[in-house]
């Protein structure tokens, strides 16, 4: 289904064609509403503004050029509860708030009013396929239709489960990554080229968390007291300081860390403080994604200059920040989804409301050789890319697939990911998703490296999806 863009109404007769046909409610979405996505019906708005503006918008959509990943990573979040969706306010639907109102506490709405959302004149199609369908069915001796997918014959409402072994090996990389930062001041989801800075003074956030992970892997007891002081000065500053995208992106980033900090803390006043910001960084994630579809459909794509103004180095230095910038968002948003479906199942036996969204988020192939490639160059203080060999400048920036598919394509062995040790990343993603059967090849070494990682379980918990 879905896009982050919400066709703009407050009157049911701008509902979508075939939803004011069954009478049945309207979310707006663009380019296809949750109900004609999931009926795989036409999906088509009533257009009344005058013709004059139907003619503006037309030219603007000829020329807008949208890129494909923002085409790709626009189907960001989805909806499978129909019934919910029915009975649901028609005003202000938000993207997330398609549960029940017991959901609607751990969640924060993400509105299509919003200042800051982007929008498309209506005209602009958005075609959504499968990626997998694309790959030449010859490469893989056997056709792509009938291979079994972990998701396309789950029945609603679907159940599924995760191991205490998946659920100890998610949580330990998750806690792996305060250390890491504490340590390295870099981690797998914040990248040495925005931690480093390159010379540029290193954001308060990152110093704040930074000191905060150091006081916490070494125990000390100041580390809470002033975990919350930092945390008012982020709410703070979001609440007077105007941020821009990459603001947005330190902050969750931040965010991230304070939240493993306190849900898997053994203090229970820490616990109940990390429950009570979950709406919030759902919040701040939303607006994350927001900005990055914003980046794309700006042309902040990973797609090399071709224009003589810059040198090639600099094309090329521009052109791996660009991508270090998506890949952190698409991290970070990844990563935050992961932790609140983990805990909330680790505290109430279940996953539903968020575990649609998380299939639907972007995955980069072989981001991860990527990401310690050019995490090296900057380790290595090579602030000139001229500096560079050959072979290591040479770095490939991988498709972008939804989740479900990027999982399924690495279980059928058409897609790569987890190979190298230091794709903690990937791992954990490959991890979750039980079809893939990750947790066998890497879950045996984890009471050997970590130790045993004590957690609130009784046996399996069940993932509604």
């Amino acid at each position: 289904m879905t896009a982050v863009l919400v066709h703009q109404s407050r009157t049911r007769k701008k509902a979508c064609t075939a939803c004011v046909k069954a009478k049945r409610r309207c979310d707006l979405l663009l380019p296809a509403c949750s109900r004609c996505n999931i009926k795989d019906l036409s999906c088509g708005y009533v257009n009344e503004v005058s013709r004059k503006k139907s003619t503006r918008s037309s030219q603007r959509a000829q020329s807008t050029t949208v890129p494909a990943e923002s085409i790709a990573t626009a189907q960001i979040f989805t909806d499978s509860y129909e019934a919910c969706l029915d009975s649901s306010p028609y005003d202000n639907i938000p993207l997330l708030d398609y549960q029940d109102q017991q959901s609607n506490r751990d969640l924060i709405s993400w509105y299509s009013t919003s200042n800051s959302a982007l929008s498309f004149p209506p005209d602009i199609s958005f075609q959504v396929t499968n990626p997998l369908a694309s790959l030449d069915p010859q490469t893989l001796s056997l056709s792509i239709d009938p291979l079994p997918s972990p998701y396309s014959s789950i029945q609603f409402p679907p159940r599924n489960t995760l191991s205490p072994a998946q659920i100890t090996y998610i949580s330990t990389q998750l806690k792996s990554f305060v250390s890491s930062f504490a340590l390295h001041s870099h981690n797998s989801f914040i990248h040495p080229l925005s931690s480093h800075n390159l010379g540029r003074p290193l954001p308060t956030p990152y110093t704040d968390a930074l000191s905060i992970c150091a006081l916490h892997t070494l125990e000390s007891p100041h580390a809470f007291s002033i975990l919350d002081s930092k945390i008012s000065d982020l709410i703070s500053s979001s609440e007077k300081d105007y941020w821009g995208s990459s603001e947005w992106l330190i902050a969750v980033q931040v965010l991230i860390l304070y939240q493993i900090i306190r849900l898997w803390s053994s203090n229970e006043r820490q616990k109940k403080n990390a429950e009570r910001h979950i709406p919030l960084l759902m919040q701040w994630t939303n607006q994350l994604q927001i900005e990055y579809v914003g980046l794309l459909a700006q042309g902040m794509d990973t797609r090399l200059p071709t224009d003589d103004a810059h040198s090639k180095d600099n094309k090329l230095q521009g052109y791996a920040e660009r991508w270090v910038l998506l890949e952190s968002i698409r991290r970070a948003v990844m990563i935050s989804t992961v932790i609140q479906c983990l805990y909330g199942g680790m505290k109430d036996g279940y996953i539903g409301g968020l575990l649609p969204i998380l299939f639907h988020l972007p995955v980069s192939v072989d981001s991860g050789k990527t990401w310690e490639t050019l995490g090296m160059k900057v380790l290595n203080e090579k602030r000139t890319w001229q500096d560079q060999s050959e072979d290591s400048t040479n770095v490939e920036f991988g498709e972008i697939y939804e989740y479900k598919y990027w999982s399924e394509g690495w279980t059928i062995g058409i897609i790569g990911g987890g190979e190298m040790e230091q794709e903690i990343y990937e791992r954990m993603l490959l991890v979750a998703c039980p079809m893939t059967k990750a947790i066998e090849r890497w879950g045996g070494d984890m009471e050997s490296e970590y130790g045993e990682v004590e957690l609130p379980i009784l046996g399996d918990f069940e993932m509604g999806v």
